[in-house]
């Protein structure tokens, strides 16, 4: 069985799978799991047979993946509130999607640069000044094990010390 691509708007697509090939996952899928198909269809990735799987054992599956079109109203708060409460934040607002999915279409829309915390342009010197002294302290003291330990401990001592001076984290 060769390889099947199309060409569509520019892109290398994978044609839908035929009925053989469906027997096959079908078969052989709880057999030899998906290297094991694989290996009898090269032309499909073990990420695409494991989904075909899925969706022939559970055909409700198909109903579920499909989620029901953005509405203006969910762009529109999207629009007005991400840069604020980010993707996590946004499903309170908007409960039948998953941050992941508010993320994709805020990324969409345009709606990037949701960020924790802003920091004032004026605290950065004094913050530069607060990381090489949380070094020096945590490095001084030798009470770390390996680099990522040592990375850690640096990273919490300097939180401590910009919550002691700022009276916030980062």
């Amino acid at each position: 069985m060769g390889c099947r691509f199309t060409i569509q708007k520019g892109l290398v697509m994978c044609q839908p799978w035929s009925e053989e090939e469906k027997d096959i996952v079908r078969k052989y899928y709880h057999i030899e799991g998906r290297q094991g198909v694989q290996k009898r269809m090269p032309h499909r990735t073990t990420n695409s047979i494991a989904a075909r799987a899925s969706l022939l054992n559970n055909p409700e599956a198909v109903k579920k993946r499909l989620s029901p079109p953005w509405t203006k109203e969910e762009i529109q708060l999207i629009r007005e509130n991400y840069k604020k409460l980010g993707a996590s934040g946004m499903v309170k607002l908007i409960p039948n999607r998953t941050p992941f999915s508010i993320r994709f279409m805020a990324r969409k829309i345009g709606c990037r640069g949701f960020q924790k915390d802003t920091i004032d342009d004026d605290d950065i010197p004094r913050r530069i000044e607060l990381m090489k002294q949380a070094n020096r302290e945590v490095y001084e003291s030798g009470d770390y094990v390996g680099v990522n330990d040592l990375r850690n401990k640096v990273t919490r001592r300097f939180d401590k010390l910009v919550e002691e001076e700022f009276g916030k984290s980062k």
